[in-house]
C-alpha cells in the first residue's frame, strides 16, 4: 500500500486530489499504523515537519518507524526527483546486512535506524557506489 500526503492536516485550502489527509484525522491516522505499510510518501518538507511532531506530541516514536527516500523515476537524476530538482535531500542512514532481511531485522531494531536530515545539515555525504565481489571478480554499482 502507499499512501500520498501531498497536505498535513492542518493545511488551509481544498484537499488535492489522491491526498490521504483528504479522508479525515481517523484514517489518516490509521495509514500510519497500516499492518502492511509499503510507503507514505511525503511532497514536501512541511508536512516531513508536521509528522516528526505528530509522531513526538503523541508519543508513539518507538512503534512507528520512518525511512526516507528519493521519489526519483530515472537514476541519472538521483538523489534529485527529477532533472529540475536541486533541493538537498533527508536520507534515512540504515546499518544492517546488506540484503532484504537485513532491512527487516534493522526496522525492528530502533538503534539501528538513523535520520540525518539534510533540511538542517546539507552537508552529509552519502554512498557514491556499492562495491562488492563475486569468485574474486570486482562489481561496482553507481548510485
Amino acid at each position: 500500500m502507499i499512501a500520498h500526503q501531498k497536505n498535513s492536516l492542518l493545511s488551509k485550502g481544498k484537499d488535492k486530489k489522491n491526498d490521504a489527509s483528504s479522508l479525515g484525522e481517523e484514517k489518516f491516522n490509521e495509514f500510519l499504523f497500516f499492518e502492511y505499510f509499503e510507503a507514505y510518501e511525503f511532497r514536501n518538507k512541511k508536512n516531513e515537519i508536521f509528522n516528526k511532531k505528530f509522531i513526538f506530541e503523541n508519543h508513539i516514536n518507538n512503534s512507528l518507524r520512518m525511512i526516507t527516500g528519493s521519489d526519483c523515476h530515472q537514476w541519472s537524476y538521483y538523489p534529485n526527483e527529477d532533472e529540475f530538482s536541486s533541493s538537498e535531500y533527508a536520507f534515512t542512514f540504515v546499518k544492517c546486512l546488506p540484503c532484504f532481511k537485513g532491512l527487516v531485522m534493522a526496522i525492528t531494531d530502533t538503534r539501528r535506524i538513523k535520520l540525518t536530515n539534510s533540511f538542517f545539515n546539507p552537508t552529509e555525504t552519502k554512498l557514491e557506489s556499492i562495491n562488492f565481489r563475486i569468485d574474486g571478480e570486482e562489481h561496482r554499482i553507481p548510485l
